[in-house]
C-alpha cells in the first residue's frame, strides 16, 4: 500500500510542476493546403510553444518568453503569461501567419510569415522552459503535403 501511495504522490508532483503531457492531441497527422490543423492542450501547460518546419532554419512561435523591454522579438500569437491557459489552437495550413525567429545567418532575427509552406514533417513543441539543458518537452509531429 505504501508503494502505491508513493507512486501516486510522484505522479501528482509531475502534474503540479507541469511535467504531465501538455499536448493532448494534434490532428490531422497529414495536412494539405487549406486544411485546419488543431492542437488540443491540457491546461495549464508550458508557455514556450514553437513549431519547427522541416528545414529547421526558423521557428514559428505560438508563444515564447522574452524580456519585457526586448525590442527585437517576434509577434507571437499569444502573450507568454496568457498562453498557459489556451486549450485549443487552430491553424489553417498555408494561410495562418505566425511570428517567429529566423536562424539563418543572412536573415537572422524576427519575422512573420505563413505557417506550413515547406512540404515535410513539422514538429510542434510545448515546454515550460525550452532553453534549458534538460527541458520538459511535449511534442507532436504533422506531415504537410502542400496542395492536393
Amino acid at each position: 500500500m505504501k508503494f502505491i501511495l508513493i507512486i501516486l504522490f510522484l505522479l501528482s508532483l509531475n502534474t503540479v510542476f507541469g511535467y504531465a503531457e501538455d499536448i493532448k492531441n494534434c490532428s490531422p497527422k497529414v495536412l494539405y493546403y487549406g486544411d485546419t490543423f488543431t492542437i488540443d492542450l491540457n491546461t495549464p501547460h508550458g508557455s514556450d510553444f514553437i513549431i519547427t518546419p522541416p528545414s529547421r532554419k526558423k521557428t514559428f512561435e505560438i508563444c515564447f518568453w522574452y524580456p519585457k523591454d526586448s525590442k527585437n522579438k517576434p509577434e507571437t500569437m499569444y502573450e507568454y503569461n496568457e498562453c498557459k491557459n489556451v486549450k485549443q489552437i487552430k491553424l489553417v495550413a498555408g494561410i495562418t501567419e505566425v511570428g517567429g525567429w529566423n536562424h539563418e545567418e543572412e536573415s537572422f532575427g524576427p519575422f512573420k510569415s505563413v505557417l506550413f509552406q515547406e512540404v515535410g514533417t513539422y514538429e510542434i513543441i510545448v515546454s515550460t522552459n525550452i532553453e534549458t539543458d534538460d527541458p520538459i518537452i511535449s511534442k507532436c509531429l504533422v506531415e504537410y503535403k502542400g496542395k492536393k
